[in-house]
């Protein structure tokens, strides 16, 4: 607890990945792509990733996308930077809804089937960053976050998730 504290300051920068954590919804993309990571963080504001949701528990991916997660924030050049919440329930959502900068949404093309967490973070002034998928095409405007066009290429997913983790 102490080093998530070290970070938080006034002008601490939260960026929030907040939902349910099925495979297609990418959560651990970012972690792929640790020298990206690394830059965003060593910036010169004090930035946050938090993470929160669950996977269902017939869902052994999502669960090991979690788990991944959670060993990540345990290591020193992320810890306090990336953080895990438990217990992600209601309250919780509300408190991030209402505290995030970004809302970060990352689905695998064209997966998303509409994207309500991020709908509801647009509710609450939160900025979006999102791949061109679900509801963001229609609603983003320039203004109100940023989106990963996709080029029409057909990828592998492992490209793919590289190509999208660099446009963050």
């Amino acid at each position: 607890r102490a080093k998530v504290l070290a970070h938080l300051r006034e002008e601490t920068f939260f960026i929030t990945f907040a939902r349910r954590f099925a495979p297609y919804k990418r959560a651990s993309l970012l972690l792929d792509q640790v020298q990206e990571l690394e830059k965003i963080l060593s910036g010169p504001y004090p930035i946050v990733f938090l993470y929160a949701g669950k996977a269902h528990p017939k869902d052994g991916i999502g669960q090991m996308i979690m788990a991944r997660l959670l060993e990540t924030a345990k290591k020193p050049e992320f810890a306090g930077r990336i953080v895990f919440l438990e217990n992600y329930e209601m309250p919780m959502s509300k408190m991030l809804l209402a505290g995030s900068d970004i809302w970060l949404n990352m689905p695998l093309r064209p997966l998303e089937a509409s994207g309500t967490s991020g709908m509801k973070a647009a509710m609450n002034g939160c900025l979006h960053v999102s791949v061109a998928d679900g509801w963001w095409p229609e609603a983003y405007n320039g203004r109100n976050g940023w989106m990963i066009e996709n080029e029409e290429v057909e990828m592998s997913q492992e490209f793919q998730d590289v190509y999208d983790a660099s446009r963050f």
